[in-house]
């Protein structure tokens, strides 16, 4: 059901309209794109811990051997690990970069995160994500006309170039924001199947399934979509064949399997690794499998709600801000009533309905937003068709009017949080950053060390890249308690950080109270903008990053011991 009538030409102002948006939209995903990335004079591991991880997959090819199975990426979907890789070895055959930035490939004494050439891969990574991302508030603009008028529309690209989440994560070298472009392209590809199914729809439909599911496993959820649309054409027939009403259960069945098929194509032909190596990909997954809490689907778990409503009352707020996850909640419950677009609308609620129960039953916690990212594009176009509704039940200029001034500030509120956290992110005011350069000027060489406290097994890359001031710096001492820092210390560095926020406060008072320490730096983050403040404890833990909170205290005066 395309709504062929709705598709005039764009106009210049809403072509205007259009350009600004994508221009929004890259300023929020191009700013801060250095954010934590390693420079010879800051040696320390990128500041997003799953990076870290990215960069060592593509060190597990040998491409001299001809070795190209990378084996950890297999954990979570592997086709864009070999993207990163082709871009890496393109970047070597420009002469970009002398050689892949591996820890097999420095000299003894020399950090892979000095090298230039580990920075230029990683930041080639992170812009190679955030264009995709702009393509798809393309698509997202592209399915809306196809289904609306051009200001619905808008409206659907405005809001997905602005989500807090989608925007934040396209800044990472990660696969999660290039999985809403392929779900967008699937949702792209069903539309033609609500007309007509051809093969040649259905194969194409069934293979971006296959490509979705090669980026992200979780992805795969795609095919409820096309499945849905073609199962919705069956009906019982006294004679088999195509009619007016529908098709026979035979005939719905060649295609299902043709779309099986397909997505199966190309979910092969995108990451034949895994399959022509499978032994060596087996390992990561059955980490995968092992990963995942299957007891979390048992008869008392599948009866627990209370993760799902986790992910809807606490994950989806925050990723999407409360403007627009205010329209989404409103939007979704109209679409809900709207009979006429029920042969598009429901396979995309169905398709929504099974990730988010599936990822709230089998994520470790709901505490990730990352795990509702992949709901984004459905209740973004979702929000498209409940507009163009909307004006055509609202048409007097007072109540067109209204709706403006309602999305205008949802709108509004979500660009003054993305600036506050962009400004967290590019303010030159990190904590680590602080809190390096305090140690560097405070460095003394008389063999005393620093004592870490690091509740929390996070602390590894929050505490850590502060301590890399330098080759001569004394080696970095973790403590869970105190009693095990070693006596002479030059300072104590505190961390505070996703859940431990309070228990750094509560460190660094009794440190100051009980052990005599005073405090030398606070390194606390700002997230604020003008006049609102935002509190960045609040936050999901993937949106947390930019906001380590560093405490250094150092001793009143030189001590044998700690009592």
């Amino acid at each position: 059901m395309v709504f062929e009538e709705q598709r005039s030409t764009l106009t210049w102002p809403a072509r205007c309209v259009l350009v600004s948006i994508l221009l929004v939209g890259a300023c929020l995903r191009f700013v801060g794109l250095g954010w934590g990335v390693p420079s010879p004079d800051h040696p320390h591991p990128p500041f997003h811990p799953d990076e870290t991880r990215a960069m060592s997959v593509l060190c597990s090819a040998d491409v001299t051997q001809g070795d190209i199975v990378l084996e950890e990426a297999h954990l979570e979907g592997s086709l864009l690990a070999y993207v990163f890789l082709a871009q890496a070895l393109t970047l070597d055959g420009l002469g970009v970069i002398d050689e892949m930035p591996c820890p097999r490939s420095v000299a003894a004494g020399e950090s892979v995160y000095a090298q230039q050439d580990y920075r230029r891969v990683l930041l080639a990574g992170r812009v190679l994500v955030a264009v995709l991302d702009l393509v798809a508030i393309l698509v997202v603009f592209y399915i809306a006309r196809r289904l609306t008028s051009p200001w619905p529309s808008l409206v659907a690209a405005s809001i997905f170039a602005t989500l807090p989440f989608e925007a934040i994560h396209a800044h990472y070298m990660r696969a999660h924001t290039p999985s809403n472009l392929a779900i967008l392209l699937v949702l792209l590809a069903s539309l033609g199947l609500a007309e007509s199914q051809t093969r040649r729809r259905i194969v194409i439909s069934g293979f971006l399934c296959g490509l979705a599911a090669a980026i992200r496993y979780t992805s795969a959820v795609t095919m409820i979509v096309p499945g849905l649309m073609i199962a919705s054409r069956y009906r019982r027939l006294r004679r088999g064949g195509e009619t007016a009403d529908g098709v026979g259960g035979r005939e719905v069945s060649r295609r299902l399997s043709l779309l099986g098929g397909a997505a199966f194509g190309g979910f092969v032909i995108t990451q034949p690794p895994l399959f022509l190596a499978f032994s060596e990909a087996m390992e990561p997954v059955a980490e995968l499998l092992a990963y995942v809490p299957t007891e979390q689907f048992s008869g008392a778990g599948l009866l627990d709600w209370s993760k799902i409503w986790a992910y809807v009352t606490y994950l989806l707020p925050h990723a999407v801000g409360p403007g627009f996850y205010a329209l989404f909640v409103a939007s979704t419950v109209y679409v809900v009533f709207l009979r006429r677009y029920y042969a598009i609308t429901l396979p995309w609620m169905a398709m929504n309905a099974v990730y988010l129960f599936f990822m709230a039953k089998g994520y470790v916690e709901p505490v990730f937003a990352r795990a509702v990212l992949n709901l984004l594009p459905v209740l973004v176009l979702s929000t498209a068709i409940a507009t163009q509704d909307a004006l055509e039940r609202f048409r007097s200029a007072r109540e067109r009017a209204g709706l403006a001034l309602a999305f205008v500030g949802c709108l509004g509120w979500t660009l003054v949080f993305d600036g506050a956290y962009l400004r967290a992110m590019t303010g030159g005011k990190d904590a680590r950053y602080r809190v390096a350069e305090h140690l560097r000027a405070t460095r003394s060489d008389d063999g005393r060390t620093i004592g870490v406290f690091e509740d929390n097994e996070s602390g590894y890359f929050t505490t850590l890249p502060a301590m890399v001031v330098g080759p001569e710096m004394p080696r970095l001492r973790s403590a869970m308690g105190f009693n095990a820092v070693e006596p002479d210390l030059k300072a104590v560095v505190v961390a505070g950080y996703m859940d431990r926020y309070r228990t750094a406060e509560e460190r660094v008072a009794d440190l100051a109270e009980n052990h005599s320490f005073t405090l030398a730096l606070a390194a606390v983050p700002e997230f604020a903008i003008f006049a609102v403040t935002f509190d960045h404890r609040d936050l999901p833990a993937d949106m947390q990053y930019p906001f380590v909170e560093l405490f250094v205290l150092a001793p009143e005066a030189p001590r044998s011991g700690i009592e």
